[in-house]
């Protein structure tokens, strides 16, 4: 049940008994904004307004700090308190799109919605996109898109490389954590033994997490589909199908059916299972070049 689809009266009644829905998580997320957007009202109806002029730069502060809260009230809680890189890389449904220096629009990814299937074509299948590599700096609305200068080499990545090829060779070194943490406090991350002091000198557990680090530092730079295959861990990693959000659903409502973990059955024509062998570490060999030079094929071809 949604406040916005049925009467207040009923709304405060199913509240008051023993539906668990709506819960008083929403009920309370539900008074918070209506709290903020009337400390906006407010600030709107006395700005500007000569006879308050004398309290005009206090009633705009006010109105800043009602937006902020009013903007963390509709945020999802899965996607608070997370590490900052989270933020950084990834854009969500409700996340706010930013052009020219200000809030342009609310991204929709569900289905007729303005960043979503039905109107276009052009909609992430998994109701996600990178955030990575945008510049809020930017008017996109004007047609410009400004460029983008992709990483070749980063010096996180060098780093990255170090650290794993040292664990391998020597897990008690202390330069796996001393650039380990130059990578996390960059990022603004405690350090690594602070999190996780049983895994310095465990060379498998240490591993495990500089393999998680890269995933998080290097996301969106082209690297991790050539890892797990370095690794060899793809028939783990790769051999599964791909989730996302329900993008069929009609809005993103809290408690709807966008937030449903589904398979991305709109995956470039994929039904969403992917699998991964071990003969997929290598590609075959045609076989053209087989008769050529008289060659074995590839395993598993």
């Amino acid at each position: 049940m949604g406040f916005s689809t049925v009467p207040c009266n009923e709304f405060v009644e199913v509240l008051g008994s023993k539906a668990p829905v709506p819960g008083g998580g929403g009920a309370s997320a539900l008074v918070g904004a209506v709290g903020t957007a009337l400390g906006n009202m407010v600030g709107a109806l006395t700005v500007g307004k000569k006879k308050y002029a004398d309290v005009e730069e206090e009633m705009k502060e006010l109105m800043a700090k009602a937006t902020t809260l009013q903007d963390e009230l509709e945020t999802f809680k899965m996607y608070q308190n997370r590490e900052p890189r989270f933020y950084v890389n990834v854009f969500w449904s409700g996340m706010t799109w930013h052009g020219a220096n200000k809030k342009t629009a609310n991204v929709q990814f569900y289905f007729n919605g303005n960043s979503g299937p039905g109107k276009s074509h052009n909609y992430p299948p998994t109701g996600y996109l990178a955030h990575k590599f945008t510049n809020p700096s930017i008017d996109t609305s004007t047609g410009n898109w400004g460029y983008l200068d992709f990483p070749v080499f980063r010096y996180a990545e060098i780093l990255l490389n170090y650290v794993e090829a040292l664990n391998e060779y020597d897990p008690s070194n202390a330069d796996i954590t001393l650039y380990l943490n130059m990578i996390r406090k960059r990022a603004g991350v405690p350090d690594i033994e602070e999190v996780y002091p049983d895994a310095v000198g465990d060379q498998t557990r240490m591993r495990e997490l500089i393999r998680r680090e890269r995933q998080v530092e290097l996301c969106f730079e082209n690297l991790r589909y050539f890892d797990t295959r370095t690794w060899m861990t793809a028939e783990t990693d790769n051999n599964m199908p791909v989730y996302g959000m329900n993008i069929a659903a009609k809005d993103h409502k809290a408690n709807g059916e966008f937030w449903q973990r589904v398979i991305c059955k709109y995956d470039g024509g994929r039904d969403g299972n992917r699998a991964f062998t071990k003969r997929c570490y290598l590609f075959p060999i045609s076989q053209e070049e087989l008769d050529r030079v008289k060659c074995t094929q590839n395993y598993g071809w």
